[in-house]
């Protein structure tokens, strides 16, 4: 009985044995199978150069480089004591403490075949110590890497970013599309929205392991593929001359076509050095904020475009009605708003009113046109939205209305708050671009054309959508455009310091006040007159009156581009 019992035992134990068996070799024999290969066979990546960036002259604006990493390779390592003296070594030579060396050796590892990145971009100097060293430190090797060169610097550095290495938040989203650890990523500009078109096609090498993860043969490569080129609409020539005229001053000068949206130049100061990044960090000057996009201020006098083309469109105002008396400051509620001019305009009509600016015609504008319409013609004029142009981080300006004041300052809305919008004053915010894109709808006759930096990516032109018109009259909008021509190209006018010999220029200055500061400074106006083939908004933060520091900067891009023969 009990041999029976252990032969039906043993039985058993075989055919669970040998359904085992039949499981693991054929049923899922081809899974083992691929996970042995996995085991065996390990991918060494080889990375692309990325895409050079051109300007619509196909001159250069970024490329590569060759720069060289120092790495160490862990399997060339026969002990840990021969890499414990290594990183000794090292850290004397490198001016780092151990400590500080091994935990960089050790989060950068991946496995004993991939280098590990100590440092990257070397000095020569310190390329010719190392290979000096090189018997002296095994596994320590220098390795040349693509590298980014922007040859223009820091005066296309808010355009085209720069390049950091891929965050876990990053590299959690983008793991999919082939991003891994240690990668070069767009954090900014044009080397952000488009990384994925610059970035290329990474190779390497396919290798064999053994069991302890050691290399024993190389079984295929692929080269590397290089990323797609981008063009761009920027004028190099006239990108850096806007940045020589701001001269590190904190501002912005927007320079674009108004028939398209097509920009020439857009720049920003202070710029930074795109290599390194860190001391911008802790500027001051905040020279990483791109001004032309995100800098958010009071407009000042040059929004007396929109309240006279509200005016004008809805019937309100005529160009030769009504007339207001000018004293130098308007009372209101025995409250004294000034006019710039404290001896006061006298008699004015619209034309004459933006001819010089008078804040007291405006006042009384405001009060006649009503504070809805001109909300409206600003956000018809697209203020208060960002424009879409494609550069990351666009902020949206701020146009307020008797909704807001309501719900945030649990306030009605006043006729003193009429009277400071209607002059660009108050809570209004926009931005450098907004105010290009402004002035181009007067330039181009009322069509709403959106900016746009880049032409194409590789061969592919980028299509985009004509202007939209805007329901404003032919009247109006003539009427404005007469006036600005006025401004600049008359006696009296606030802005004759934008003239240029030769050139019919129409404009609007602006001097925006700011509590217990310099005011703002800006400018905005197109040329030629009759026919316009550029836009501008120049805006200097805090940089005084509009008339006087805003106004040449605007003449001498204009200057520049009747001499490039773009005009």
């Amino acid at each position: 009985m009990r041999l029976k019992i252990i032969s039906l035992i043993t039985a058993c134990a075989f055919i669970i044995l040998g359904s085992c068996l039949f499981w693991a070799q054929i049923v899922k024999g081809g899974y083992y199978y691929n996970l042995s290969q996995n085991n065996r066979i390990r991918l060494v990546p080889q990375e692309a150069a990325r895409g050079n960036i051109y300007d619509t002259n196909n001159g250069l604006l970024a490329d590569n480089v060759l720069s060289y990493d120092l790495v160490i390779m862990p399997q060339e390592f026969v002990s840990r004591k021969e890499r414990s003296d290594t990183l000794k070594k090292l850290s004397v030579i490198l001016d780092m403490s151990y400590s500080g060396l091994e935990a960089v050796y050790k989060r950068n590892y991946n496995a004993p075949f991939t280098d590990i990145v100590i440092l990257k971009n070397i000095s020569k100097d310190l390329i010719f110590e190392i290979e000096q060293m090189r018997f002296d430190l095994p596994a320590v090797s220098v390795k040349p890497r693509p590298h980014r060169r922007y040859v223009l610097g820091p005066a296309t550095a808010h355009i085209l970013g720069y390049l950091g290495e891929i965050d876990q938040e990053q590299l959690t989203r983008l793991t999919q599309y082939g991003y891994r650890r240690q990668d070069s990523i767009g954090k900014n500009g044009i080397e952000k929205i488009l990384d994925m078109f610059l970035r290329g096609e990474d190779g390497g090498m396919q290798i064999e392991v053994n069991n302890k993860n050691f290399q024993v043969g190389v079984l295929s490569s692929k080269p590397a593929k290089s990323g797609r080129d981008v063009k761009l609409t920027i004028d190099a020539r006239l990108q850096e001359y806007a940045y020589k005229l701001l001269d590190s001053r904190k501002g912005a000068v927007v320079l674009m076509d108004p028939s398209d949206g097509r920009v020439f130049s857009l720049v920003s100061s202070p710029g930074f050095i795109a290599d390194d990044i860190t001391p911008a960090l802790n500027d001051k000057t905040k020279p990483l904020l791109n001004r032309a996009l995100q800098s958010q201020c009071p407009p000042g006098s040059i929004f007396k475009i929109i309240t006279a083309t509200a005016g004008l469109d809805t019937g309100k105002i005529s160009a030769e009605k009504p007339i207001f008396f000018c004293p130098g400051f308007y009372t209101l509620g025995g409250r004294r708003f000034n006019c710039w001019d404290k001896d006061g305009h006298g008699w004015v009509n619209m034309k004459e009113a933006l001819k010089h600016s008078c804040n007291v015609f405006f006042f009384n504008a405001g009060q006649v046109i009503k504070i809805e319409p001109i909300i409206a013609y600003a956000r018809l004029f697209g203020l208060g939205r960002a424009t879409g142009i494609e550069l990351p981080g666009e902020t949206a300006g701020f146009i307020p209305d008797k909704n807001w004041k309501r719900r945030v300052q649990s306030e009605s809305w006043r006729e003193g708050d009429t009277l400071n919008f209607s002059i660009g004053q108050g809570s209004i915010l926009i931005t450098p671009i907004q105010a290009a894109v402004m002035v181009s709808v007067i330039a181009n006759r009322g069509k709403l054309a959106q900016p746009y930096v880049v032409e194409s990516i590789g061969n592919a032109l980028i299509k985009r959508q004509p202007p939209k018109k805007l329901q404003i009259s032919e009247y109006a909008l003539n009427i404005v455009r007469d006036a600005m021509e006025s401004i600049v190209q008359s006696a009296g006018g606030t802005g004759i310091m934008a003239r240029v010999p030769e050139l019919n220029v129409s404009g609007k200055t602006g001097t925006a006040q700011v509590s217990g500061k310099m005011s703002h400074a800006w400018f905005v106006g197109f040329t030629p007159s009759d026919n316009p083939k550029a836009a501008i908004a120049v805006f200097l933060e805090n940089g005084g009156y509009g008339g006087e520091s805003a106004a040449p900067i605007a003449a001498a891009m204009f200057k520049k581009m009747k001499e490039l023969e773009l005009l």
